[in-house]
């Protein structure tokens, strides 16, 4: 019934700023988000999008789950988005962004 939008987006967000830290800055880091609805109230995550697409390396990919296209988090040119009206658009969505990610070994990284 809800869609936590800014609450997610924020804790994935500190969770991948604590793996970069960990492999000092190294590597790429996808936010992916998928999302079946317009963001609860007090759970507008506009503004914290903006911050992360502007001031982090981190790139956010969303999936809208039988919302089409018109989502606060559809931003053209800053952000992925993809539309999917079934479970076959959403598997291809996420293997999308695999597809996008290289492969990584975190054994490269020391502590």
């Amino acid at each position: 019934g809800n869609t936590p939008l800014r609450s997610s987006i924020g804790l994935a967000y500190r969770k991948l700023t604590g793996q970069g830290e960990r492999q000092q800055g190294y590597g790429e880091y996808h936010l992916v988000v998928v999302t079946d609805g317009m963001a609860s109230e007090g759970e507008d995550p506009g503004r914290m999008v903006r911050n992360i697409l502007a001031e982090s390396p981190v790139n956010l990919h969303t999936i809208g789950f039988c919302i089409g296209t018109d989502h606060i988090l559809n931003q053209p040119g800053r952000s992925y988005y993809r539309a999917a009206d079934n479970p076959a658009e959403l598997t291809r969505g996420l293997e999308a962004v695999l597809a996008e990610s290289p492969a990584f070994d975190v054994t490269q990284f020391s502590q």
